[in-house]
């Protein structure tokens, strides 16, 4: 039940940020073990509900929601 909260709370923060790196992510979403939101952006990734991109100008990989995604 906690991961599907942090799953919508994830999905929530990528439609209104855009790319966000982790540490953007974990300020975003607030109050949530940082091992479960590990493991929620993993499993969102591996089924590609979330994409990561490397950031050359940040030097890191940023969460964003994958091309075409409307929802």
């Amino acid at each position: 039940m906690e991961a599907e909260k942090a799953r919508a709370r994830v999905l929530e923060a990528l439609r209104e940020c855009g790319p966000c790196s982790f540490e953007d992510l974990i300020e975003r979403v607030g109050g949530v073990d940082l091992w479960l939101l590990r493991r929620v952006i993993a499993d969102m990734v591996r089924r590609g509900e979330v994409v990561k991109v490397p950031s050359q100008e940040r030097r890191k990989l940023l969460y964003s929601l994958p091309p075409g995604d409307v929802s």
